[in-house]
């Protein structure tokens, strides 16, 4: 009988006392329901602790896990992406047409306000035209002259409508640039190998998170923070590989731009705005 099969066989409840598993996870991990897991850094810490704890070998399992994501996790979720990507863009590109017909229908009322003055300010003198040749010539000159104004400051308009529209594109791109970048972002999730003290410090804002749990703790990657831990005693799934501590101090993480490294009490203080916690 393999390993697998006598862990199908244990209790569940006596599986929680040993390994803090609740009999809901097991049960979805024993039966091929990993989607209601969530990562596969997830399920793969779930297993780490199971075979810890209850000495036992699950290959067999992790492999299941493995192929699952593999064929029916990871790829659909990677679609999603480009078409939340693609949705976005459309948007932005919408807003773009938006905007430059919004300032074309401006330019437009701004000239059509300008050549109507011009056109009312010309009546009187047409009218002295009539009575005085010579002051014909000079209306007419007059009205020449105020006609090229307003062609000219149209051009201009128009110009700085494109360079409008074409700051509004490249603020755009780099919208959607960094929107692409956060789906980058690592899955990372701490492993306690007894039950641990976790705080965490959101460095956008400074607000804290605290855990005390023997379960793998999923960390929030699209925000730099803080980690301080209880003791050293755990490990670090980072896109499915595996990081161990053996530590019993208090170990100091920082996570970065997509990066996690250890850090001494110092540098948390200078990132913590001078404070230890």
């Amino acid at each position: 009988m393999s390993d697998l099969q006598k862990l199908k066989l244990m209790d569940p409840n006596e599986v929680f006392q040993k390994t803090y598993i609740a009999p809901k996870v097991l049960k979805h991990l024993l039966g091929g329901e990993f989607d209601k897991i969530g990562s596969r850094s997830k399920a793969l810490g779930f297993v780490n602790i199971l075979e810890r704890e209850l000495h036992l070998d699950l290959s067999e399992l992790r492999e299941m896990i493995q192929n699952y994501y593999d064929t029916h996790q990871e790829e659909p979720n990677q679609q999603k992406k480009q078409e939340n990507i693609s949705q976005e863009e459309s948007a932005s590109l919408l807003k773009i047409v938006a905007v430059v017909a919004l300032l074309l229908f401006v330019g437009a009322y701004w000239g059509y306000t300008r050549f109507g003055t011009t056109k009312k300010s010309a009546s009187p003198i047409q009218k002295s035209v009539e009575e005085n040749s010579t002051q014909s010539s000079a209306s007419s000159k007059e009205n020449n002259e105020s006609f090229v104004a307003p062609v000219t400051e149209t051009n201009e308009s128009n110009e700085s409508e494109e360079n409008i529209s074409q700051a509004t594109i490249q603020e755009s791109n780099e919208s959607n640039t960094s929107e692409q970048n956060l789906f980058k972002s690592p899955s990372i999730v701490i492993i306690p190998k007894k039950k641990l003290w976790v705080g965490i410090i959101y460095l956008d804002n400074y607000k804290k998170k605290v855990y005390i749990t023997d379960s793998p703790i999923e960390l929030n990657t699209s925000r730099d923070q803080l980690i301080l831990t209880g003791h050293g005693l755990f490990e670090v799934g980072i896109d499915n590989k595996i990081q161990d501590y053996k530590k019993r101090h208090k170990v100091r993480l920082l996570y970065r731009a997509g990066e996690l490294e250890e850090i001494d009490a110092k540098t948390f203080k200078e990132y913590n705005r001078g404070k230890n916690w």
